[in-house]
């Protein structure tokens, strides 16, 4: 049935196809085209701690039929008294990804555009968060928040006053994982948007 609607219809002939159609093909197609709705893809953020990547997955996620994944709740939720060190984010970070693999893939897959608040500042992150794409058969957009450290560390520090992080990031924990932060490279073969 819905091989049918790949091919190229008139206004007029879809009109007289859908009106013959039964209750149960027009749920299937009402399905399929919730399935492949052109706008369902994933959102993936890169960007330096307080580099504005939660503000910028919030805005995303107010469009229709998205739904908002946060490291950060996952793991402040789970783990907030366990990670002390960056040995134990990653580790704890790893658990939740396992977890949360599979049904990521199921939301895109149900026409459901998922934005990823996990930081895709590694190869290694970057990657997995790829993978989901390529798992779901969908498009994906890395946003690339270009802020200098020095802005960072400023918007860090307002940020712990406030509170409105659940995690606090010292200015050495800040050195320490910016140390191991990078912008994509062209090998890395990704499709990104630059925002300002």
């Amino acid at each position: 049935m819905c091989d049918t609607l790949n091919s190229t219809m008139k206004k007029q002939q879809l009109i007289d196809f859908v009106s013959k159609l039964d209750a149960e093909d027009t749920c299937e197609i009402l399905a399929y085209l919730l399935k492949s709705a052109p706008d369902t893809r994933l959102h993936f953020l890169c960007g330096k701690i307080a580099s504005g990547k939660s503000t910028l997955a919030n805005k995303l996620a107010q469009r229709p039929r998205t739904i908002l994944i946060s490291e950060d709740e996952w793991l402040s939720t789970l783990f907030s008294q366990q990670i002390t060190d960056l040995s134990h984010y990653i580790e704890k970070s790893r658990l939740i990804k396992n977890v949360l693999e599979a049904h990521i893939v199921k939301l895109v897959q149900a026409g459901n555009t998922v934005v990823m608040d996990f930081p895709a500042n590694t190869p290694a992150q970057r990657s997995w968060l790829k993978s989901l794409a390529d798992l779901a058969n969908v498009a994906y957009v890395f946003h690339i928040l270009e802020v200098d450290s020095n802005e960072c560390e400023r918007r860090l520090a307002v940020r712990n006053q406030v509170g409105d992080n659940p995690f606090k990031t010292s200015e050495a924990q800040f050195d320490l994982i910016t140390q191991h932060f990078s912008y994509p490279s062209s090998e890395e073969q990704l499709i990104c948007r630059y925002e300002k």
